[in-house]
């Protein structure tokens, strides 16, 4: 790991002599780029005077859940969520961003307090951007799926789901060339002990005429590189967008049922891919630009288990008997939700100003192919003028019985409705 580490820094760091004058904020503005759009990156870093500013937003919630075995006995459960931001600026472009989050669940009367994002911002000559501390990094192009991603701990928040991302702790270094030629590192120093366990994840982001793309690696020590690819660019009126990532199998941990019990092992020493590509489209309806917004994204996993992996599963013992073999195979990375198969399809649908100029509608379905199953999200979402927001929202898991999102001990297979009231400050 250590000759891909140092060659993509010294990479980096001897490109920034020649590189030029940035604004950073511009780049940063826009979300195909490493890090997410956020209160985070609104505002210019560079400015030269000291600003600080508090916001956040609290949600109160109630989540339903009607049990497919026991539809007349909905389970509840409420809960009161207030996320919370810091955001300083200092002279000379420095920065420091803090996101809080406190969960307070009257059922058990237990608080939960939780650190997301806490970083610094430096810049150096307008010429390396260096972030350090526990962040959020948008690392590849695709809607629900990012296969390039071997940064963040977490899948993107799809709408209306409460709670903030949580952030990874470490070193990023963003290297501009204007606006045709981005170098980026990031240095993952999560659960590490020692400096040579650091994993690293290089990118090379570039433009070809109207089309946007990147190439990135991935190194740890004791682990074979990851390597990456993503683009995006218009098509015929679409927004189009796409990534791959290609790794070996033995870096990941895989479910195998031997002798009637589910073991977890490690990978063949085999190569592998996984890919996303994402098509986007915005509607303008009865006068209102962009009312309605369309999106369709496939994913590919070359590692998705057989068609039978569950209805195996769950005739097979656990190799750890405190757990079923599902929950076994979720808790040691050996199955992903929605990466248990080789194929998989998400339609997204967003109509802006529904029935009146406040309310916008959410459709969301994520099918797994092979299995023949689907999970219906959809939510209706009030907001007005003071930033007050009131959401009614339901799921369902439709499909084969005993499928991914059908299967009885996961929630998604059952009837979940969920309202929840916001204020935003």
């Amino acid at each position: 790991m250590k000759k891909y580490f140092i060659l993509a820094l010294s990479i980096i760091l001897v490109g920034a002599l020649f590189s030029q004058d940035f604004d950073e904020a511009a780049m940063f503005a826009d979300t195909a780029t490493v890090t997410e759009k956020s209160m985070a990156t609104d505002e210019s870093i560079l400015a030269d005077e000291k600003k600080t500013g508090f916001s956040g937003t609290i949600t109160s919630a109630l989540n339903v859940i009607f049990p497919k075995k026991d539809f007349d006995t909905p389970l509840s459960s409420p809960s009161l969520t207030a996320d919370l931001f810091l955001d300083a600026r200092l002279k000379g472009g420095i920065k420091g961003f803090i996101s809080s989050e406190i969960v307070y669940v009257p059922k058990n009367d237990s608080i939960t307090l939780k650190l997301p994002e806490a970083f610094v911002d430096v810049n150096f000559n307008n010429k390396i951007y260096v972030r350090t501390g526990k962040q959020v990094l948008q690392w590849g192009r695709g809607q629900f799926w990012n296969p390039t991603d071997l940064i963040n701990v977490e899948r993107k928040k799809q709408d209306q789901e409460i709670g903030l991302r949580n952030g990874t702790y470490g070193l990023k270094i963003h290297v501009p060339f204007g606006t045709k030629l981005n170098f980026y590192g990031f240095a993952n120093m999560k659960n590490v002990d020692s400096l040579e366990n650091t994993a690293g994840s290089f990118k090379t982001e570039f433009t070809v005429r109207a089309t946007e793309m990147a190439v990135g690696i991935w190194a740890k020590k004791n682990m074979q590189p990851v390597f990456s690819y993503d683009f995006s660019t218009a098509l015929l009126g679409l927004n189009v967008a796409g990534e791959a990532s290609l790794f070996r199998k033995d870096n990941e941990n895989f479910a195998s049922i031997i002798d009637d019990t589910l073991k977890i092992i490690s990978g063949e020493k085999k190569w592998s891919s996984r890919a996303a590509l994402t098509l986007n489209r915005s509607f303008n309806i009865n006068g209102v630009p962009s009312r309605l917004n369309l999106a369709a994204e496939g994913f590919y996993n070359g590692t998705g288990y057989s068609i039978d992996f569950i209805e195996n599963a769950i005739k097979a013992k656990s190799e750890k008997p405190m757990f079923s073999p599902i929950e076994y195979a979720l808790i040691s990375g050996a199955y992903t939700p929605m990466q248990l198969s080789k194929y998989y399809v998400a339609l997204f649908a967003t109509y802006n100003r529904f029935i009146n100029s406040n309310m916008t509608l959410y459709v969301r379905i994520i099918n797994n192919i092979e299995q023949q199953s689907a999970l219906l999200y959809t939510y209706l979402v009030y907001t007005d003028l003071r930033d007050i927001s009131i959401a009614l929202g339901a799921s369902q898991g439709f499909g084969a019985k005993n499928s991914e999102f059908t299967l009885d001990m996961i929630p998604t297979s059952n009837l979940n409705v969920s309202l929840t009231a916001s204020i935003s400050f």
